[in-house]
């Protein structure tokens, strides 16, 4: 049985009611507070594949610390304050910071990056996580 466009009117009508009602009652969080309470832990850098490092993975390693250095980023002891994880699969280099970065700290280290034209793009990783939408075998919206 398929519901009927007026039935359906008033769903929307309710929801949208509700929606915003609780829209109202509920704060919206500040997401540059947000981000300034955030550590930065790892960054995916792209070499420029003509380069030395966009070449080879172990030409990485001796720029980090230079980029350290500009960047202002100080050493933990013996450990210097950038890592070199791996090359990832998009040939993209995931490097982590030791200790994690504060929000200032970690836009220092981009905009340092972004400087060097050895680099093309160079990005905080984030957790990607799969958009909302119908489950496997679900109809899809405007299907039948």
């Amino acid at each position: 049985m398929r519901p009927t466009p007026v039935l359906c009117m008033v769903l929307a009508a309710l929801c949208c009611g509700a929606t915003a009602t609780a829209r109202e009652q509920v704060p919206m969080a500040d997401p540059d507070a947000a981000a300034a309470q955030h550590r930065w832990h790892r960054f995916i850098v792209k070499y420029h594949p003509h380069t030395d490092a966009g070449q080879d993975a172990a030409a990485v390693l001796p720029r980090l610390a230079r980029i350290a250095n500009d960047a202002g980023l100080q050493p933990q002891g013996a450990q210097p304050p950038l890592r070199w994880e791996r090359r990832l699969g998009v040939g993209a280099d995931l490097v982590v910071a030791e200790p994690p970065l504060d929000h200032a700290s970690a836009q220092r280290l981009l905009r340092t990056l972004a400087k060097d034209p050895d680099i093309e793009y160079a990005e905080p990783d984030g957790m990607m996580q799969r958009a909302p939408g119908p489950e496997r075998g679900e109809p899809v919206a405007g299907g039948e």
